[in-house]
C-alpha cells in the first residue's frame, strides 16, 4: 500500500472534487482512508463531522450507508439482475419504500439502462456496468458521492457519456462528488476543485 501523508483538505458540502495522480499515487489509499476501510495513522480525518480516527464500528457503518461509493472493480451481486443490484443501497438502508419500483425505473431511465434491467451484470458493456455502478451509487441520495477512477476503462466516447452524466446529476442531487482519477476529463461544464497526488503528498491545483 502506497502511503498518503501530509494531506491537508477541506471540502465543504456540495463540491465538486477532483484527486488526480499515477497509479501508486495514493489515490486509493486516500480514498479508502476517506471510506474508513484504512484507518489515518496521525493527525485528524472527519467525514461529515466524525472523526475516522477514533469512531465506533456502528458509527462508521452509519457514515458508510450514507455515502455512495463507484467502485473501481464494480463490486456486483453477479447472480442479481441489474434492477436488483441498483436497488442495493436502499436494501441496505432497510428502506423498503411503496415507491421503490417508481425510484427503480426512474434511476434506470436516468442512466440509460431501463432496457437492460432484467439482463445480469456479465451481460453488460463495460460502459452499461459504470453507469450501473454509478446508479447504484447515488440511488439512495447520499451526501457524499466518490468516484473511483470512473472512466478507467472506457475509450474517449464511452468517457464523454459518462462525464455528462456525471455533470448533469452533480447539478441534481445536492452532494458533495470526490473523483479520483488519472487525469481531469474535457470541456468540463461545472464548478470544481482539482488536487493532484504526487508520491503521496497532495497539491491543490489552481
Amino acid at each position: 500500500n502506497h502511503t498518503v501523508s501530509g494531506v491537508n483538505l477541506d471540502i465543504k458540502h456540495g463540491e465538486f472534487i477532483f484527486i488526480t495522480g499515477d497509479s501508486g499515487s495514493g489515490k486509493s489509499t486516500l480514498l479508502k482512508t476517506i471510506y474508513g476501510e484504512i484507518k489515518a495513522c496521525d493527525g485528524l480525518l472527519k467525514v461529515a463531522n466524525l472523526d475516522l480516527s477514533n469512531i465506533s464500528n456502528s458509527k462508521l457503518q452509519y457514515l458508510r450507508r450514507h455515502m455512495g461509493i463507484m467502485f473501481q472493480d464494480y463490486q456486483f451481486i453477479d447472480s442479481w439482475s441489474v434492477e436488483k443490484n441498483i436497488l442495493l443501497p436502499l436494501k441496505i438502508l432497510n428502506q423498503n419504500h411503496k415507491n421503490d419500483d417508481a425510484i427503480l425505473v426512474a434511476m434506470l431511465d436516468t442512466v440509460g439502462l431501463l432496457e437492460y434491467k432484467k439482463q445480469y451484470p456479465s451481460e453488460l458493456s463495460t460502459l452499461n456496468k459504470q453507469l450501473l455502478s454509478l446508479g447504484r451509487s447515488i440511488i439512495h441520495k447520499p451526501p457524499i458521492v466518490l468516484l473511483d477512477d470512473p472512466i478507467g476503462s472506457l475509450d474517449d466516447s464511452s468517457s464523454e457519456v459518462l462525464w455528462r452524466l456525471i455533470e448533469n446529476l452533480y447539478k441534481s442531487l445536492n452532494a458533495t462528488i470526490i473523483v479520483f482519477s488519472h487525469k481531469l476529463p474535457k470541456n468540463l461544464n461545472i464548478n470544481y476543485r482539482h488536487f493532484s497526488l504526487d508520491n503521496g503528498k497532495l497539491y491543490e491545483i489552481n
